[in-house]
């Protein structure tokens, strides 16, 4: 469905856990943007009613759409989103980020690039913090890349916490894949593997620096550990999937892999602690690696 003016129409689909108030600062900066056809579509795992209390002043606002869930699972979170959408075109950021006052305009003007784009990824961009206290983790781009075959994938990584998908390549993938992401068994990596799911099925995947993001996700040493494991556990086991599936230049991505963690980045772009904890990131991938082997 597009905007009667002419332009996209855009659903952003908003996934928050237990941020009470804070998922109020992303909700009106997605607002703010001034697309007349944009909805929001935030679905509420939280194990309280802040949230939801947060939200009430919006409860008569017909842009958004508020769904409570009793299940946890980012990627569970996004799938129930885009299934209610009302556009072609789905942006996804995160409870804690804040996006660009042209974000939405930025994200259809990515996917008008070229209609076989299937999935774009923007820059992620650190708020102010003490980088002597804790990092935030962020992706921050510096030109557009364009994927068309599977062996780019190692060119671009991405961050759901700025991402777009066509709604009809969600559909035809059958979502994301709800064992991926922060909550699953996976624990993270579900735009990643979404992401490898569109390239071998022939859409394009681009990212730009013309779309993005603000992230105030600050992480101190402890929870900074917890989460480097975490995507480095779910990259593991992403990698672990698709080359038991037989998905075409897994092997040669895990060459490509290997390389980054001898440097020092092992998720490529994304800057998690400026290239610390090797041997922790390493252990992780390789535990996500063989639970994956070893899954249904």
């Amino acid at each position: 469905m597009d905007d009667p003016a002419g332009g996209p129409r855009v659903t952003v689909a908003l996934a928050t856990r237990n941020r009470g108030a804070s998922v109020l600062r992303t909700l009106a900066s997605v607002l703010g943007n001034g697309l007349p056809a944009t909805d929001v579509v935030v679905v509420d795992q939280s194990d309280d009613e802040a949230t939801a209390i947060a939200l009430a002043p919006y409860a008569e606002d017909r842009r958004v759409r508020y769904r409570r869930m009793d299940t946890v699972g980012l990627a569970r979170a996004h799938n129930v989103a885009i299934a209610d959408a009302a556009g072609e075109l789905v942006a996804i950021t995160d409870d804690d980020c804040e996006v660009a006052p042209d974000w939405l305009g930025a994200l259809a003007g990515a996917f008008a690039v070229d209609e076989r784009i299937g999935v774009v990824f923007g820059s992620v961009r650190a708020a102010d913090h003490d980088q002597a206290a804790g990092f935030v983790p962020a992706y921050p781009l510096e030109r557009p890349v364009l994927a068309r075959r599977l062996r780019d994938k190692a060119r671009v990584d991405g961050m759901g916490a700025c991402m777009g998908v066509r709604r009809r390549v969600w559909e035809a993938l059958g979502g994301f894949d709800e064992r991926f992401g922060a909550g699953a068994p996976f624990r993270a990596a579900n735009e990643g593997e979404f992401a490898i799911r569109a390239l071998a099925a022939g859409w394009f995947v681009y990212e730009t620096p013309a779309l993005w993001v603000v992230h105030h996700g600050f992480r101190d040493a402890e929870r900074g550990r917890t989460l480097i494991q975490a995507y480095a556990f779910g990259t593991g086991a992403m990698m672990a999937t698709h080359l038991r599936g037989g998905t075409p230049h897994t092997r040669r991505l895990l060459v490509a892999m290997g390389w980054r963690w001898a440097r020092g980045r092992l998720h490529g772009a994304v800057r998690l602690d400026g290239g610390r904890h090797r041997v922790l990131r390493l252990g992780a991938f390789a535990r996500g690696f063989v639970a994956a082997l070893g899954a249904r």
